[in-house]
Formats: structure tokens, C-alpha cells, sequence
């Protein structure tokens, strides 16, 4: 029997005080620590926030880097679908869930019951860390999108006073929303992606809703992490100061231009012509896996998106130089390749 089936979890829910309050749900592997789910809903029902947290549990455990997640694949190798070539391809299962020494992160990962939906998620998810991780080596321009003005997101502003919005999309047709700032002393960011304006914004507070979980959590557990014996990518994220924080993303407030929220329409999607507009502007060539679950769950699917000459996770120290290279050459655009390390949760 797989011992993936065998692990014990633990489960929490937190039920709001008030109808309009925020619902959190976390699933965590008792005997792996790096395998966790969590969602956090901004006015949502309950259902919602339980399966989101349980899909991301679900995600981790597969793109866990084990001789369990590689052992149902012949010869190491994966096939995979380009839409540009429109042709089948096939590629070491390592490309995709990485190997034990290599930090493996959901760039471009999705899981879902609908195939429509978990492909689209999975190519939202490439298309925002593809563009995250671009501008914050680049250290490109952002789009400042205005939203004191608005109505609707009075209440995250009158909570986060100074939190700031920017467009870092690659693309035109489709948004990437940065939000950062700083609340209580504490740095956050977070991260939201649609080809619908509100939707991405949205997806951004969402996460920035999750950090402050995340510090409270932290707060009340400080003993328990010191006494971890490794650190994960949040644990290094954790221990930089607001400052230091703070003053790795203030290239986006030196040189932007403004957007009023009432002038940008909403886009239309398909990803195809996605992915036609990513090859033509950036030369990309975005491949479509398939990859069974482990579990007994069915209709289960998990897909996940990427391109072998862009970045493959969120940690610049596990990328080759032939990453950089095709990059800069394709976007006409030098990156930091001193950097180890990108601030983000």
C-alpha cells in the first residue's frame, strides 16, 4: 500500500464571530511538516474554504520531490502537450516535481474535479509567477491602479490605510495584481491573477487576509519554530525585517504609471491565444501535463504548466544559466543574477 494513504492529518477550521468575518481552513500532514493546505474566505461560505485548503494539501503532497511521486512514471519521463508546436512532448518527471536537493513550489500547478477548470487555474497560476518573478529580477515598471475612489474596496482600505495595487502582468491580456504594504509593523504582499480586473484584485487581498494569519499564527507559536530542525521558504521569508522587506520592493513606487480602476475593461481568456501571445512577445512555449493523484479520489486531476527555458519555481538559486539567458534575450531586459532569494510567503 502507498504510504501517502496512510498519513495522519490535522485539520482546522476557524468559524468567524460575525456573519461578515473571515473563515480560515488548514490541513496539515502530522508526519511531514512541508505538506499543508490553507485557504482563507473574505465573506465566503464554509464549503468553499474547506476544499480549497484541502486542494492545495493535495497539490503539495504530489509535487512532493519522493521516490513515491516519481515511481508511476516509465523510464522517468512524463508526456506533455505544446499548443504552440501542437504536438506531444516528453520530459523527465524531475523538470516537473524536482529532486531532493531542488526547492519545488506550485509555479504553475493546479488541482481540481473539472479538467476545464484545473487547466485554467494552472495556467493563471504559470501566467502570475512568470510575471512576479520577471519584474522582481528585472526590477520592471508596474502599473499603479487606482482604487481610493472605489466604492467596493473602501473596506480593505480603511483597514490596510496604505496598501498599494499594481498591474506587473507580461501580458495585455490578462491581470496580475501585486498588493503590498505595511500594517501593524508587519510587511505584507500578496499576490492575485484573472483575466477579470475584480477578480484579481480580490485574489490579492485574499493573500494579504492569509499573512495576517499567518503573523498571528507565528506570534503564538514563536518556540515551536524555533525549535524546527529546517527551515522552509516561509521561515526565511519570517525572518527578514519590515525594512529590509519593504525596501526590496520600493522599485515599484519609483517609476510607475496610474490606471483609474473605471477605465480598464474586463479581458477575454482563452489559453490558447495566451499562450500564442506569450510566444510571440517572449518567445515561451508553455507545456500542459496531466498527472495522476495518489489517492483514491475520483475525478481528481492535477495539471501543471511551465516552460523549460523560463523560471521553474520561485527560489533564483536553483536556477542555470541558461535560464537567464534566454530570458534577458527574449525580453531585451537584465536580471539579477546575484539573487538567491525573492521575498514572497
Amino acid at each position: 500500500m502507498d504510504i501517502v494513504r496512510n498519513v495522519d492529518v490535522k485539520y482546522r477550521f476557524i468559524e468567524p464571530v460575525y456573519l461578515n468575518d473571515k473563515r480560515l481552513g488548514q490541513i496539515n500532514a502530522i508526519n511531514n511538516p512541508m505538506v499543508s493546505g490553507g485557504s482563507l474566505n473574505i465573506f465566503g461560505a464554509k464549503m468553499p474554504t474547506i476544499l480549497a485548503s484541502i486542494g492545495e494539501f493535495f497539490e503539495r503532497e504530489r509535487m512532493m520531490p519522493n521516490k513515491l511521486n516519481r515511481k508511476i512514471f516509465t523510464d522517468g519521463l512524463i508526456t506533455g502537450y505544446s499548443l504552440i508546436d501542437k504536438k506531444t512532448v516528453q520530459i523527465y518527471i524531475n523538470d516537473i516535481i524536482g529532486d531532493r536537493n531542488n526547492f519545488v513550489d506550485s509555479c504553475g500547478l493546479a488541482s481540481h474535479t473539472n479538467s476545464s477548470d484545473c487547466i485554467f487555474n494552472a495556467v493563471k497560476e504559470f501566467i502570475e509567477r512568470q510575471s512576479f518573478i520577471f519584474n522582481y529580477l528585472s526590477k520592471a515598471n508596474g502599473k499603479l491602479i487606482d482604487l481610493y475612489s472605489v466604492e467596493k474596496y473602501e473596506y480593505i482600505l480603511k483597514e490596510f490605510k496604505d496598501f498599494k495595487f499594481y498591474d506587473i502582468s507580461l501580458v495585455d491580456k490578462f491581470y496580475v495584481i501585486l498588493c503590498k504594504g505595511i500594517y501593524d509593523g508587519k510587511f505584507y504582499i500578496g499576490l492575485g491573477a484573472s483575466n477579470c480586473l475584480d477578480e484579481a484584485i480580490s485574489q490579492s487581498i485574499k493573500e494579504i487576509f492569509q499573512m495576517n494569519s499567518i503573523y498571528s499564527y507565528e506570534k503564538s507559536n514563536t518556540l515551536k519554530s524555533n525549535n524546527k530542525k529546517s527551515n522552509d521558504y516561509l521561515d526565511i521569508f519570517m525572518s527578514l525585517s519590515t525594512e529590509r522587506l519593504d525596501e526590496a520592493y520600493k522599485y515599484l513606487d519609483e517609476n510607475h504609471t496610474v490606471l483609474k480602476y473605471k477605465k480598464i475593461a474586463p479581458k477575454r481568456f482563452s489559453v490558447e491565444n495566451i499562450f500564442k501571445q506569450l510566444h510571440k512577445q517572449y518567445q515561451m512555449n508553455p507545456l500542459i501535463f496531466f498527472l495522476e493523484p495518489l489517492r483514491e479520489i475520483e475525478n481528481l486531476k492535477f495539471v501543471k504548466v511551465l516552460d523549460l527555458n523560463w523560471f521553474p519555481n520561485l527560489f533564483p538559486k536553483t536556477y542555470n544559466e541558461k535560464v537567464y539567458d534566454f530570458v534577458e534575450n527574449a525580453t531585451n531586459q537584465k536580471l539579477d543574477r546575484r539573487c538567491e532569494f525573492i521575498p514572497f510567503p
